[in-house]
């Protein structure tokens, strides 16, 4: 029994080694918290979207969760017609505003926009076919994501640094 408390406790120091050793004293580590899109009303376009933004944040080696930097996203609907054609079609056009923002300093850091068109026999399925057209493996997102994070980076570290 004894032998078991002395392997737990060692097991807890490593475990507590570890957790300190890659845990948030990196000061290059940064968080970015993926917001609520806003300005569309159907709940599945919204949660595809902040998913697929979600994904993008994980690829380019950002911490997601709590944090002051904020990547918060409008969706523009432009445009919604009908075809006429049988049977009718709806075509969206849509843009989607994303942007990293600081919200102890209240300032954007950096902001990109994307258009997308979608084509389906509803409007609400018309706009989620647009949104699922944003990758999350999109060079333009990815470089938005990486461009933000060093200018983060270049803003931030030199206070962290300051405080250590």
């Amino acid at each position: 029994m004894e032998k078991k408390k002395y392997i737990l406790f060692i097991f807890l120091i490593c475990l507590f080694a570890v957790c300190k050793l890659y845990g948030q004293d990196d000061v290059t580590s940064i968080g970015l918290q993926v917001t609520q899109p806003k300005g569309l009303d159907s709940n599945n376009a919204v949660q595809i979207l902040q998913k697929r933004l979600e994904q993008a944040v994980v690829l380019n080696d950002i911490d997601k969760g709590n944090s002051p930097f904020l990547l918060e996203t409008e969706i523009l609907l432009i445009s919604c017609q009908s075809t006429p054609s049988t049977p009718t079609q709806v075509i969206a056009e849509i843009e989607i505003i994303c942007s990293i923002t600081d919200k102890i300093k209240d300032r954007t850091i950096q902001q990109v926009d994307f258009q997308f068109k979608g084509i389906d026999s509803t409007r609400d399925k018309a706009i989620i076919s647009a949104i699922k057209q944003l990758q999350a493996r999109n060079p333009r997102l990815k470089k938005f994501i990486s461009v933000g994070k060093e200018k983060l980076i270049e803003e931030y570290l030199p206070l962290s640094q300051e405080n250590h």
